[in-house]
């Protein structure tokens, strides 16, 4: 196939450690690095350098290039409205670390505008299309734990530092989006949450026994209605001193638990009154696969084709982020106005590519 030219906007840590990586081996097929642009220009002269990127341009020069297809946006979460809406009316595709906006009117103006420009939108995290929960996907479409009923999800982990407590990070944001897109990858779209969480002061790491208050939400405890009559909960904590994480599908005849949603890696499992096994996960991306997202799109304009991670389903994902935080900020249930399908799964290893795409 011929690759798809992209532009890499943002040359931090997770475009260091996580996509430049993977696109300059695992991907190398499907995308050409065809520029890199940050707002100190030095991160961005090292990133060309480390990963063999021909052009070091401005983030204006990146937008306004022609030679790009696809912008791959790894800036602050502050920036990523502003910057994948620029890019959008630019005519680029674009892929852009979670989250996608900070409200709900700015992600669905952006789901507007991509439909208006004809070009995809998707957003991180694009772990869903590993093996591990595609193999859960296949077994519930199969019916093995008969009809779902229930999803219940929770992450715990300690962050104590001050600057993660900004309104445009949080656990909310920063980690849930990785249970959100799960859970309606597997049960589909939510109409309705709820919300608890009680402020608390937070310890600072510098030594003393100062606290701070944080920004945003440290701790939240969610109720989410399903369109499809299931129900849901989800745990988010940064006050917890371990990391622990885990789904469980709940049906009238079984339960399938996931691993964690952060990773490509694990084993699902499934448990019935007849079986108690892990999930063969015969699909292809089993390993460390930041970036897979990208190359959905680069081959679904190739084959003209929906990209997995659709516009439609990042848009209804970040509503239900957002939605989140209202509910906590309120103390009501907050119907969502977006709906989505579920993502098309994966096609199997023995595809003649991981991204072959089954209708």
């Amino acid at each position: 196939m011929s690759r798809l030219p992209i532009g890499i906007l943002g040359c931090g840590a997770i475009a260091r450690n996580a996509y430049l990586p993977s696109f300059t081996t695992h991907y190398s097929g499907e995308v050409e690095l065809f520029a890199c642009a940050d707002a100190v220009p030095a991160a961005a002269a090292a990133c060309a350098e480390k990963f063999g990127i021909p052009r070091v341009l401005s983030p204006e020069e990146l937008l306004a290039d022609p030679g790009i297809a696809l912008v791959v946006n790894l800036t602050i979460p502050e920036a990523h409205e502003e910057l994948n809406r620029k890019a959008l009316l630019a005519g680029k595709h674009v892929y852009c670390e979670k989250p996608l906006a900070l409200s709900r009117a700015e992600a669905i103006h952006l789901g507007k505008i991509a439909a208006e420009q004809g070009r995809m939108l998707a957003v991180a995290p694009d772990t869903i299309l590993g093996a591990p929960h595609q193999a859960a996907r296949k077994a519930l479409d199969a019916g093995a734990v008969g009809t779902v009923r229930h999803v219940s999800a929770w992450c715990s982990l300690h962050i104590g530092l001050e600057r993660y407590y900004r309104p445009a990070a949080g656990p909310i944001l920063d980690f849930g989006p990785y249970y959100v897109g799960l859970m309606v990858f597997l049960l589909g779209p939510v109409t309705r949450v709820a919300a608890l969480g009680a402020p608390v002061e937070l310890p600072k790491e510098d030594g003393t026994k100062e606290t701070f208050a944080p920004q945003t939400p440290s701790h939240a405890a969610v109720a989410l209605q399903f369109a499809s009559g299931a129900t849901g909960t989800l745990g988010l904590s940064t006050d917890a001193c371990i990391y622990e994480s885990g789904i469980e599908v709940l049906g009238t005849s079984g339960r399938i638990t996931v691993p964690d949603p952060n990773k490509f890696e694990g084993a699902s499992h499934l448990k019935t009154y007849q079986e108690d096994v892990d999930l063969p996960a015969d699909f292809a991306l089993d390993g460390r696969h930041r970036g897979a997202g990208v190359a959905d799109m680069a081959w679904a304009l190739r084959d003209r084709r929906p990209h997995r991670l659709g516009n439609a389903f990042c848009v209804h994902c970040t509503e239900l982020l957002v939605s989140i935080l209202e509910s906590l900020d309120t103390g009501r249930a907050v119907d969502l106005s977006t709906t989505c399908e579920r993502p098309a799964p994966m096609a199997p290893r023995t595809a003649p590519h991981p991204f072959a795409w089954a209708g």
